[in-house]
């Protein structure tokens, strides 16, 4: 029997407006237990049974290499929530984000979480060609992109406007184990982050008169759980790999990397996510283990200077006292003028240790796009309008 942790971080509308007093119950596996959420809507961590690490670093079906449990969210003047079946896996730690909306008090907003897509009964991705479009929009990681919450001609799903890093980091937790070799995960964040950018930049679905920019179903694209946990080793992974895509030499903008579980199924030209993990277990590098299977020819490219981030010390001040008025564990800086250098770090430090970036409590890329994505959320929120 292994051991897995649970943070439950709430929060009204979007990531801007963090709960304070939620009563959230945590049951499964013979544990009930209740947790009050924190001036910054964040649960005390709490360890959870699960099975051991090692069915998660075999290709078997007789296990479920992790379990599941349901997560109960109360706060007067807000709609109850519902999670059923978060994933914990042995040594890792699973972030669950609930979200409680206005209006009616009556009822319970209910999140199903489905099986990983390494345990779940999902068909292999379908092969697609590129749309034939002349003109291409223009190369950028974006802030944010709108997911389809089902098939594409899935009239009846919704499209969602979700952060671009918290969309990658939901595929990525979706796609592979957590537990595997940093190396393999990495790999798998380059693919994922690539195909993804490979759908906007030749407007995929928009040239085909879709309104959305990807599809949440792994048949078609990748295989993303709305409202969906995210495991915090993945999650700080990604920050770190976020502004880094495969180029393929002769091929105009991001490399489409498709990926297939290698177990079930696979295809040439495709990675195998479960080769992949074998190779990294061998000491393959991330950038080693795409070129075996997407072509020695190919390299990582950066996009950091197409992130929109906040310029300048005054700026990124100016966000942070924004945010912090949301969320009281940041404190606040005093004067703004730019400099303030140690109270500048000190509330970054802050900012990182909530968000669980690491806390160097410097500003480098991956801390200012989340910066900038939490900042924009606040103001949504005072708009009346709501990001997940």
């Amino acid at each position: 029997m292994g051991e897995g942790f649970l943070q439950v971080n709430v929060y009204a509308g979007n990531i801007g407006q963090p709960v304070q007093g939620a009563l959230v119950a945590v049951s499964g596996h013979g544990l009930n237990t209740t947790l009050r959420s924190d001036e910054n809507g964040a649960c005390e961590k709490i360890a959870l049974k699960c099975p051991d690490k090692k069915f998660s670093l075999e290709e078997q079906r007789k296990v479920r290499p992790y379990s599941r449990y349901v997560i109960k969210v109360k706060k007067e003047g807000l709609r109850s929530a519902q999670v059923n079946g978060v994933w914990i896996l042995d040594g890792e730690t699973a972030v669950q984000k609930v979200f409680l909306r206005g209006g009616a008090q009556t009822g319970v907003d209910a999140v199903d979480i489905p099986e990983h897509s390494l345990w779940g009964d999902y068909a292999p991705a379908k092969d697609s060609p590129d749309p034939d479009e002349e003109e291409r929009g223009p190369l950028e990681l974006p802030e944010y992109l709108l997911v389809h919450d089902g098939l594409p001609d899935e009239s009846a799903a919704g499209n969602y406007r979700m952060a671009f890093a918290e969309y990658i980091k939901n595929a990525v937790s979706a796609g592979v184990y957590a537990t595997w070799p940093p190396e393999a995960v990495k790999a798998h964040i380059h693919a994922v982050l690539s195909f993804t950018l490979h759908r906007l930049y030749h407007k995929w679905y928009a040239s085909a008169g879709y309104p959305f920019d990807i599809s949440a179903g792994p048949f078609y694209d990748q295989l993303y759980v709305r409202g969906g946990p995210v495991f915090l080793s993945v999650s700080q992974a990604v920050d770190q790999a976020l502004f880094q895509y495969i180029k393929v030499p002769g091929q105009e903008g991001p490399f489409c990397a498709r990926c297939d579980d290698g177990a079930r199924f696979g295809a040439p030209g495709r990675l195998s996510k479960w080769g992949a993990k074998d190779l990294a277990e061998r000491g393959l590098s991330a950038l080693q283990i795409l070129r075996r299977y997407y072509g020695r020819e190919l390299d990582l490219a950066s996009c950091g200077t197409f992130c929109r981030e906040p310029g300048g010390a005054r700026r990124l001040q100016a966000m942070l006292n924004i945010i912090a008025a949301s969320y009281p564990g940041i404190p606040r800086i005093a004067p703004a003028d730019g400099r303030n250098r140690a109270e500048t770090e000190k509330a970054v430090r802050a900012f990182q240790e909530l968000f669980g970036l690491p806390a160097s409590g410097q500003p480098d890329p991956a801390t200012r796009h989340h910066i900038s994505y939490v900042y924009k959320s606040v103001l949504w929120l005072l708009r009346g309008r709501y990001i997940f």
